[in-house]
């Protein structure tokens, strides 16, 4: 990533998206780069289609909450399965709409910033949150965790990514 102007990503042999390393990290194609991209990794959490439009989509976690994505899903249909994708540092600790709850396992300290890592609540999927090195979490804490709209990603029950719609457009999702 640091001595790269261009990446290509291969996998099984095959060559599966080439940019520059922030294109591939900011907009992944698929899955696969997604999580190959990146560290610490993504938050890959199940989710399903609850509206979608050419702008936006908003999805149900398992927690039950519901998450707001800026992406074009008009190809998507409500009750389909997909995958919201959540980098550790796009997650606003405290946040109130557009959020998911999550109980801290544990927080790893590493002096500048701090993760803390733990589950997403009503499951067993797990997640890792970038916060500030002066947090006041602890483990054992139930953490409310905004996520912005623009920065999270959407994949389809086939692991391609939504694309981000063009500048501009209306909400269509809700």
């Amino acid at each position: 990533m640091t001595l790269a102007d261009r990446i290509v990503v291969l996998s099984e042999g095959r060559i599966v998206q080439v940019g520059a390393p922030l294109d591939l990290y900011q907009r992944p194609d698929n899955l696969f780069v997604a999580g190959f991209i990146g560290s610490p990794k993504i938050n890959l959490l199940s989710a399903e289609v609850v509206a979608a439009g050419a702008t936006e989509a908003a999805v149900r976690l398992m927690s039950g909450d519901v998450i707001r994505v800026e992406v074009d899903a008009s190809r998507a249909r409500p009750g389909e399965r997909v995958t919201l994708g959540v980098r550790p540092e796009h997650f606003e600790a405290g946040a109130g709409a557009n959020a998911l709850t999550a109980t801290v396992r544990f927080v790893e300290s590493l002096g500048s910033t701090s993760y803390a890592y733990g589950v997403l609540a009503g499951s067993q999927e797990e997640l890792t949150v970038q916060l500030s090195a002066d947090a006041a979490v602890r483990a054992g804490q139930a953490l409310r965790l905004g996520v912005r709209p623009d920065t999270a990603l959407l994949f389809d029950p086939s692991g391609q990514a939504y694309q981000r719609p063009p500048a501009g457009g209306q909400s269509q999702a809700a």
